[in-house]
């Protein structure tokens, strides 16, 4: 979770805020295929592509452990919740982003200042769901 909310809310923000059209319906419907795609499937690539890479990287003689299953998880749950904040996002209502607009401020502080605030309760939402549904995955391995 300390890897993938970052990155995650950051690719958020890009998607619903800076983004063009064209490139947001690319984007958001290339995540909802990945969100569709089960953990097993991202174990196996984990399995077969990351932990040999790693090996390569570090030259140890086994690359499986925390590194790994730490990338493995945070590119299992990147797509949800980056979807979930994206959505979070995108219902801030559109006069608070025009008054800030309208009192000056840059579009780096409406972001920061007024869009992320607003939009709290759903990220935080996306994140906790996220955070019990690793710990259900990991709970019955």
């Amino acid at each position: 979770m300390l890897f993938s909310v970052p990155i995650s809310l950051a690719f958020a923000i890009f998607i619903s805020e800076i983004a063009p059209e064209w490139v947001k319906k690319i984007v958001r419907s290339m995540l909802e295929l990945l969100v569709g795609i089960p953990s097993v499937i991202y174990g196996y690539l984990g399995l077969t592509i990351l932990i040999p890479f790693l090996r390569d990287v570090t030259e140890a003689l086994m690359g499986d452990g925390l590194l790994a299953a730490s990338l493995v998880l945070t590119l299992m749950v990147l797509p949800t919740i980056t979807r979930i904040s994206d959505d979070a996002i995108s219902t801030v209502p559109e006069y608070l982003k025009e008054g800030s607009y309208a009192l000056g401020a840059t579009r780096f502080q409406t972001i920061f200042r007024i869009i992320l605030p607003a939009a709290k309760t759903g990220i935080l939402t996306a994140s906790i769901l996220e955070k019990f549904f690793c710990g259900y995955i990991f709970k019955n391995k």
